[in-house]
């Protein structure tokens, strides 16, 4: 129990904080533990009052009484009699020491302190956003200006912090702007631009007969006396815009007449056609599908690039007399023989340092057509289908060391299998690497005539293929390879299958 009493128990209530003439009656009631006066007064079974606080401490350290050694038995109960004696006894406020000068009853001195005492020190009615603390009587006038005040724009009522505000005035659509014209008006700052289009007299505008022909530009105020001066002059340029635009409607009259009889003719024209035998009727649109297609083709095929490079392929010698007719002169390269086996033939490198031109443009060991400089950085290479039994017909680029272009199968001159880009005619696809990258089910097969492009730029290290001037696909990358290893190649499977190059 000794180490319980050493406990320091700080008191609530002290004897001074009473007027003297309640002193005396205040006195004998002391609490045992924190030895000032019993403030909300508890008593346990034995007896003994202490403070509602002491009481609360004393339990977190013993379950006994310091006094007889009996259990306290929580909780408590409060001391009626002696709490009423003490309620009725005048005492000072708390904040006496900071000239509070209230006095009265200690049932009182609560409610004074918590709502009522000028020196109390409270916190800003706003916290946590506010951390301003102070007297009662000072923080009134704090309030007032808190930064923190929540207070209602005048202009839009939305609800706003006090020190938000000015940054708000310069958002708000409903806060008061003066007009950039200087017409002394203040204008809603959603309604700024509205009031310069149409109402302020200072703004610069055009006459409203500018549509039938005034050119007169003013400020708004000008242009209103304008209208009061030239009313007559508007009136003339208004009836003579009418007369044109009358003018112009009785033309259309004609024109739309004139269409009506070109039509009467047209369906008359069509009864007299319907009228001729059925043969001579289905020859002429079998005549007009055939004219309409002719021109369909025309119109894709001037979209397509213009050759600046012929393949120099192999001659015969290297390849096989049985296999191919290579014709240099006509730059035509045709299947000779029926097999079931792939036969390729490939050119010369495409780019090489020095190039060697022929002076009649013919085909040599780097044939290029019509080009005047020796670094040519993007190639063009038109190839046209003139015959191919089942469009396998496969043109591209393959990547060699080897001299010999052509054996049985795939190129021989091809040391590793997936060195090679090429589009097959048959399906439009295209393999890359050795495995069908890209194959396009709505453009099958390629037929005699139709035109397959192949674009090979040095620079960027691509290369992309046209069907009849169409781009097939986005360029593919070959920049990983050696670009002065690339040879040109076709592929021709069937017996009769036969290419040309466009120069």
């Amino acid at each position: 129990m000794n180490n319980v009493l050493t406990q320091n128990f700080k008191p609530n209530l002290l004897i001074d904080e009473f007027l003297p003439e309640s002193q005396p009656f205040a006195e004998p009631y002391s609490c045992p533990l924190c030895e000032g006066i019993l403030f909300e007064s508890v008593i346990d079974k034995c007896g003994h009052s202490f403070c509602k606080e002491c009481s609360e401490t004393l339990l977190k350290q013993t379950s006994k009484c310091p006094f007889s050694n009996t259990d306290l038995n929580p909780p408590l109960s409060y001391n009626l009699i002696v709490n009423n004696v003490l309620d009725k006894q005048k005492v000072y406020c708390k904040n006496k020491n900071n000239n509070c000068d209230w006095i009265g009853k200690l049932s009182e001195r609560k409610e004074h302190i918590l709502n009522e005492c000028p020196k109390q020190i409270i916190s800003c009615e706003f916290s946590p956003d506010c951390t301003q603390k102070g007297f009662r009587i000072d923080m009134k006038e704090h309030i007032k200006n808190c930064p923190f005040k929540i207070i209602e724009c005048e202009y839009c009522k939305e609800k706003i912090n006090l020190k938000d505000i000015q940054n708000h005035y310069k958002i708000c659509n409903n806060f008061p702007v003066e007009c950039s014209y200087k017409c002394g008006k203040k204008i809603p700052l959603n309604e700024l631009n509205n009031h310069i289009e149409t109402e302020c007299d200072l703004a610069e505008t055009n006459c409203p007969f500018n549509i039938v022909g005034c050119e007169y530009y003013d400020i708004r105020k000008n242009v209103k006396e304008h209208l009061n001066i030239c009313l007559e002059k508007h009136l003339k340029m208004l009836t003579n815009k009418i007369n044109d635009l009358n003018n112009i409607i009785n033309n259309q009259s004609n024109t739309i007449n004139n269409l009506n009889n070109e039509i009467n003719n047209i369906k008359n024209e069509i009864n007299t056609i319907k009228e001729i035998n059925t043969n001579q009727f289905n020859e002429l649109i079998n005549n007009f599908n055939f004219l309409n297609s002719n021109l369909n083709n025309f119109r894709e095929f001037i979209i397509i690039p213009k050759s600046n490079f012929v393949p120099n392929f192999y001659d015969k010698k290297l390849t096989n007399e049985d296999v191919f007719e290579l014709d240099r002169e006509n730059f035509t390269i045709m299947k000779n023989t029926q097999n079931y086996g792939w036969y390729g033939i490939s050119s010369e490198y495409l780019f090489e340092k020095n190039l060697n031109l022929s002076s009649n443009n013919s085909l040599t060991k780097s044939s290029m057509i019509n080009i005047n400089n020796n670094n040519l950085d993007v190639i063009i290479i038109n190839m046209k289908i003139l015959n191919t039994q089942n469009s396998c017909v496969m043109f591209g680029l393959t990547w060699s060391e080897k001299e010999s272009p052509i054996e049985t199968g795939f190129y021989s001159q091809t040391t590793e299998e997936n060195k090679s880009i090429i589009f097959y005619c048959f399906n439009s696809a295209i393999y890359f690497k050795g495995i069908v990258t890209f194959a396009f089910e709505s453009d099958k097969k390629c037929n005699d005539g139709e035109i397959i492009t192949m674009i090979v730029c040095h620079s960027k290290g691509t290369v992309e293929f046209k069907k009849n001037g169409k781009l097939i696909h986005e360029p593919f990358p070959i920049g990983n390879f050696d670009m002065m290893k690339i040879r040109a190649c076709v592929d021709l499977c069937d017996y009769g299958d036969k290419v040309i190059f466009l120069r």
